[in-house]
């Protein structure tokens, strides 16, 4: 219900792009380049953060809760204080749209992709840059931490590899995933990590998502049934089940083992 009552947008002025929910707020952002702060029980917007210059492509909350990161079209990301809305600081440095940002799962890190072909790892107490890691695929889309933090991976372009693979300790690459046989025809639109942390969720422009081994980079499961591109794929807390949300307005549910959907959200 909380999430009905925020995607109805209320005070957003354009298109709401993404939802986020943590146990202290919730937020969401859009193409007004606002963030709106709602009480996730009442439903009710709390505060409205001019968060950026331009569209807001991502958001995410600190493990924690406690700061809120989001990335814009104005080629920034920055970190908020959930509590008291303030700016604790601005992720400069990309040349390019920011079209992903996550924190580590420690909180103290937080990485970002971008248009310009890069991801970076930025302090997340100052919002310096720690590293910047030159990308094989241009653009890069989406951006994941393994639930130990010790690998990043990033989506994108399939014109040389869909999704690459660093240690987000050294920013040495660890893997790609190519575009040859078995690999996603068109951008990678999403990754995500399974909870075990051994395998790779990610969703395609191609109407599907695949869950790949990254020991050896072999593709494990294909999900098939969606009619328009899978904008956003993930794992169950459990890892045993897989959602995804398309552009053909509807969420799906799978067994991981399988690939069978159990059942279709219209």
């Amino acid at each position: 219900d909380h999430l009905a009552v925020a995607a109805a947008g209320l005070t957003h002025h354009a298109e709401v792009r993404l939802i986020v929910l943590s146990e202290l707020a919730m937020a969401s952002g859009g193409a007004d380049a606002d963030v709106r702060v709602w009480d996730a029980d009442t439903g009710r917007c709390a505060d409205v953060l001019k968060a950026h210059d331009d569209a807001i492509y991502t958001l995410c909350f600190s493990p924690l809760g406690e700061r809120l990161a989001t990335a814009s079209a104005d080629n920034m990301a920055r970190i908020w204080d959930v509590g008291t809305r303030q700016c604790l600081g601005t992720c400069a440095g990309h040349q390019d749209w920011v079209n992903g940002v996550v924190f580590s799962p420690c909180g103290t890190s937080l990485a970002t992709a971008s248009m310009d072909c890069t991801a970076r790892i930025w302090d997340a107490q100052t919002a310096s840059c720690v590293t910047t890691l030159q990308a094989e695929l241009c653009p890069l889309i989406g951006v994941a931490y393994s639930p130990s933090g010790r690998t990043l991976a990033a989506a994108g372009s399939p014109m040389a590899t869909s999704v690459q693979v660093w240690d987000a300790r050294t920013g040495k690459p660890v893997m790609a995933l190519s575009t040859g046989a078995g690999a996603h025809a068109d951008s990678v639109l999403s990754v995500c990590f399974s909870p075990d942390g051994n395998t790779l969720l990610t969703g395609s422009q191609d109407k599907t998502a695949a869950i790949w081994e990254l020991r050896t980079g072999e593709r494990r499961r294909s999900f098939q049934g969606h009619t328009d591109s899978v904008a956003s794929a993930c794992f169950g807390l459990d890892g045993r089940q897989v959602l995804t949300g398309s552009g053909d307005r509807t969420v799906r549910l799978w067994e991981a083992e399988t690939g069978a959907c159990v059942r279709a959200f219209k």
